[in-house]
């Protein structure tokens, strides 16, 4: 019956392991070793096969087996990855928000998709549907009413008529207001090679 167990390196020449929850190291050395992760070390971790009497050691992944070309790395260390794990990285995602692709959405339906922005300003359809009712001097409209085709207005002061369309003035500055979610900023890398 095969058993997994992880264990760590205590001598590499010749080799010995402790497995996790011993306390003494295995009196053998191992029968085998598969895997290409890299030189053992005292102190690499290994995962191990027990066949039997005879444990086979696969060294643990390299990072870059973790980290196949096309995976995203985000830390809060502005360091490369490659000076930590090797290959070939670059910065990604710079000033955006990831967002998992969805293919029934036309804006996220393939990968590395860009969009959005910033700031945006509201055109007139964009608004919600409101009206301003007319007012004078300061006194706005309390009520109003057709009167022999034309509309009146009674306001606090006086009344009012209006032929055709009464229109109040314009206010709002048109700026841009801002689109941003909630965020939490990070430095993104991409595996190229």
């Amino acid at each position: 019956m095969t058993a997994w167990r992880w264990g760590t390196v205590t001598a590499s020449s010749p080799l010995r392991v402790r497995l996790d929850g011993d306390s003494d190291q295995l009196p053998f050395a191992p029968a085998k070793i598969a895997g290409g992760g890299g030189a053992l070390v005292t102190g690499s971790r290994v995962w191990c096969q027990m066949e039997g009497n005879q444990v086979i050691i696969h060294s643990a992944p390299s990072p870059l087996d973790v980290y196949p070309v096309g995976s995203i790395y985000l830390a809060v260390n502005p360091t490369n990855p490659a000076g930590l794990f090797g290959g070939t990285w670059q910065a990604w995602g710079t000033g955006r928000v990831p967002i998992g692709v969805d293919t029934s959405q036309a804006e996220f339906n393939t990968v590395q998709k860009t969009g959005g922005a910033k700031t945006h300003t509201l055109t007139v359809n964009e608004m919600p549907n409101h009206n301003h009712p007319p007012g004078t001097g300061g006194n706005f409209v309390t009520n109003m009413y057709p009167n022999a085709g034309n509309w009146v207005f009674t306001t606090g002061a006086s009344n009012m008529n209006a032929n055709g369309g009464t229109t109040t003035g314009n206010t709002g500055g048109g700026a841009a207001h801002n689109n941003l979610p909630p965020y939490i900023t990070c430095f993104m890398w991409l595996r190229t090679a």
